[in-house]
């Protein structure tokens, strides 16, 4: 394709492997420190699991790099729908006030929060540069 930039594709899919790696590192990491009660605590490792299968099937030749960010960008933006309400609580929840029903959940999906909206930011960010350098 014309104008086609090899090292963002690169780039782009090195920022949604390590962005589902952060996901699967924030779910098992709640599991393992508080959150282990219930199964909501492995939704963000569930979601990471699906972007690095999608990076993997982008080395194997299974699907396009341009679909894998999309995968990639739609779990964020799922991702952030669901965890971004935390983030009002998240002081609280770090001064362990006890004010906070479950401060491992509100830290878990804060930290989905930030994680999500940096590589959506970054990742569009970096799409609307290359579409405005082709123009």
């Amino acid at each position: 394709m014309p104008g086609h930039d090899r090292s963002t594709d690169a780039w782009l899919l090195a920022a949604a492997y390590a962005y589902g790696g952060l996901l699967i590192l924030i779910g098992l990491a709640t599991l393992a420190l508080g959150g282990g009660g219930h199964w909501t605590a492995l939704i963000p490792a569930a979601l990471g699991l699906l972007v690095l299968v999608a990076v993997i099937a982008v080395r194997i030749g299974s699907l396009s790099s341009r679909a894998a960010v999309t995968v990639a960008l739609v779990v964020a933006v799922i991702a952030l729908s669901g965890s971004v309400t935390a983030l009002p609580n998240l002081p609280a929840a770090l001064a362990d006030t006890g004010s906070v029903a479950n401060a491992a959940a509100v830290i878990a999906r804060s930290a989905t929060a930030v994680v999500s909206l940096v590589f959506a930011v970054a990742a569009l960010g970096l799409a609307v540069d290359t579409i405005m350098r082709r123009t």
